[in-house]
């Protein structure tokens, strides 16, 4: 028997991580899909619904790869950026994928530097 795992999803700004970790929080396999963006000029946007594809293709290729099945699952862990929130529908369509832009750069470059101590996130 296998012992339990944990599978974990780790959604960052250019790619999706799947992994599983055993319970004493080694790694024992991650697979990972590039995030694709879209341009139009004044921002950047993701697709919501290729995350989803992306996860769970990731997740078959992972547990098939490893042999592992549903039940050596014990526990799931999800990360993700922040501020990429996802709207749906009442039928759990997406309906506006998150969006990036740097829009706002100079005004956020102006509040870092009135505020000190604060981190440069690189804005």
């Amino acid at each position: 028997m296998t012992e339990a795992l944990i599978l974990a999803f780790d959604l960052g700004t250019t790619r999706l991580k799947v992994a599983l970790f055993d319970l004493r929080g080694r790694l024992v396999a991650q697979v990972s899909r590039r995030n694709v963006d879209v341009h139009d000029g004044e921002r950047s946007a993701q697709s919501a619904d290729a995350w989803w594809t992306d996860a769970v293709t990731a997740t078959r290729e992972l547990m098939e790869h490893e042999g592992i099945r549903a039940d050596h699952v014990a526990g799931i862990s999800l990360s993700g950026r922040a501020g990429a929130a996802v709207f749906v529908d009442a039928d759990g369509h997406v309906f506006v994928d998150p969006w990036s832009d740097t829009r706002h750069a100079a005004q956020l470059r102006r509040i870092l530097d009135q505020a000190p101590g604060t981190p440069n996130y690189g804005a």
